[in-house]
């Protein structure tokens, strides 16, 4: 966009450069017919030109009034509210849909991971428990669980993890 309008300026200060020269004449030189040519507008002309653009001021403002009115008393009726609707959907329908969808993929996805990763990942389990006199625990020891090909669950969950952050991001982003 920047260099569309750069190169709109260059073109159009080398037309302005590329005109004639210009010469200032005094107005006793000119003949009558050069002074006749470029004499001002008469005050009639003046009154003309002005009460032309005050009718099309008036037409123009009337035709809009007329057509704002019109379509009020159209979006009124059933149709009318139905074609509101689906230019509305139009314009944000789409995007909405991707963020709803993509939000509920979130929602399942996000915890049903979180889910597997404390599940078949090694964690700590309670190895022993010492209870005091009053029924409370006192000390509870634990131990480190350790699960064969630990690293390569763990790197399959980060994977997938991975993988579905892909399929949410698109599904949100993608319209």
């Amino acid at each position: 966009m920047n260099r569309r309008f750069t190169v709109a300026v260059l073109l159009l200060s080398s037309l302005a450069l590329a005109q004639e020269k210009m010469y200032q004449v005094p107005e006793s030189q000119l003949t009558e017919q050069q002074k006749a040519k470029f004499q001002g507008a008469s005050p009639k002309d003046v009154r003309d030109w002005v009460g032309l653009g005050k009718e099309i001021g008036m037409a123009v403002n009337e035709s809009l009034s007329a057509i704002t009115v019109q379509s009020n008393n159209f979006a009124q009726t059933p149709v009318g509210k139905l074609t509101v609707a689906v230019v509305i959907f139009k314009v944000i329908g789409d995007p909405a849909i991707h963020l709803l969808v993509g939000t509920v993929e979130a929602l399942v996805l996000i915890p049903l991971w979180i889910w597997s990763y404390r599940k078949f990942l090694p964690r700590r389990v309670v190895k022993s428990q010492e209870y005091g006199e009053n029924g409370k625990k006192k000390l509870v020891v634990y131990e480190d669980l350790e699960i064969k090909d630990d690293e390569e669950w763990r790197g399959g969950h980060w994977a997938a993890l991975f993988l579905l952050a892909i399929i949410i991001l698109s599904t949100i982003f993608s319209y």
